[in-house]
């Protein structure tokens, strides 16, 4: 359900919702509320892109946003009523929705998921964009003698959740340089190409290139800092999926090491089935200098077990350390098809 569907069903219960009901609906509301919040707890980030990721976590605005309108309708009959302030009861619902907001990061921090100071934001953002829609149909205005200012407080509504929503925004920006891009599969000169990699126990820095790599690559390129643990290092998520029509994967590694150190490459498609055998695998020896990687792709599509990959559909890349007891720094170029 979108956010206008969410509100529109929200505000439905709101307007009904009066202290006349009975006991069951009274206690039917707090629970909803909580089951919402377990749902955002419980519910697992999508790992399957950008887009998902962040149209999940922008989600957090209008769920926080019900949550406000349900806690608003509880609270009305405590603090609203003839000659109490009428803001009352939104700050109060806004203050809870805030602290309920935090409590869940909690829980998360516990090892159920993963906090982000971010999420408190957007709820706040919900919950604030919520209770100015639900102030602008409130009839406690009329009942005081005023009229409520409805476009003004929509407005504001508006502008307060728009926030929420920037990133997905920013993703399809994102999208589109990388498509114009193509064939590079990401470029760290450009400031795009943030949105399409994770790094796992593992640092990155964009910087130029260092005094030894001759010829050097234009622009910047990234400063990889493995740190000691499992498997540091940086994962592509959300590649332009069709390589049909090209003979190999590149990149360039740059070492300052005195000894060669191993890397690991995977390769997946979008039918991965996220076990080691579906999808390509290589070790690779990094010597100190300059390292040119080139991979055949026809390599690349034999490389699950039981199937081909499907080079029409495809969708990341790992490029990783295994198990380094210190910590170590190579320079990476961007990967391209070739």
């Amino acid at each position: 359900m979108g956010a206008g569907g969410a509100y529109t069903v929200a505000m439905a219960v709101v307007t009904e919702a009066r202290p006349h009901r009975s006991t069951a609906f009274r206690i039917a509301l707090p629970l909803g509320a909580a089951a919402l919040i377990a749902v955002q707890i419980l519910l697992p980030e999508p790992n399957r892109g950008p887009y998902w990721s962040d149209i999940f976590n922008a989600g957090h605005a209008p769920l926080y946003g019900l949550v406000a309108l349900v806690l608003l309708t509880l609270l009305r009959g405590r603090f609203g009523g003839v000659g109490r302030s009428p803001v009352r009861p939104y700050l109060a619902a806004l203050g809870l929705t805030v602290a309920a907001g935090v409590l869940a990061e909690g829980i998360q921090a516990l090892g159920i998921g993963d906090p982000e100071v971010g999420d408190v934001v957007r709820d706040a953002l919900g919950a604030s964009a919520f209770l100015l829609a639900a102030a602008a149909y409130d009839r406690g205005w009329e009942r005081r003698g005023r009229r409520a200012p409805r476009r003004g407080l929509l407005i504001a509504a508006a502008l307060t959740l728009l926030p929420a929503f920037f990133p997905v925004a920013a993703t399809e920006v994102a999208v589109l340089q990388r498509d114009r891009n193509f064939p590079d599969l990401c470029d760290f000169d450009r400031s795009w190409s943030t949105r399409f990699f994770l790094l796992q126990e593992a640092d990155l820095e964009r910087t130029p290139p260092p005094e030894g790599w001759r010829p050097a690559p234009p622009g910047r390129v990234a400063r990889l800092r493995f740190h000691p643990g499992t498997y540091p290092g940086i994962s592509l998520r959300n590649v332009h999926q069709d390589w049909t029509g090209y003979h190999a994967l590149g990149f360039d590694v740059y070492s300052e090491l005195p000894a060669p150190v191993t890397l690991h490459l995977s390769v997946y498609d979008i039918h991965h089935q996220w076990t080691y055998h579906d999808q390509f695998n290589r070790e690779l020896s990094i010597a100190p200098g300059v390292n040119r990687i080139s991979i055949p792709l026809r390599d690349v599509q034999a490389g699950p077990r039981d199937r081909n990959m499907d080079l029409s559909r495809m969708y990341g890349l790992v490029l990783h350390a295994s198990h380094p007891d210190r910590a170590f720094d190579l320079y990476l170029d961007g990967f391209r098809l070739e």
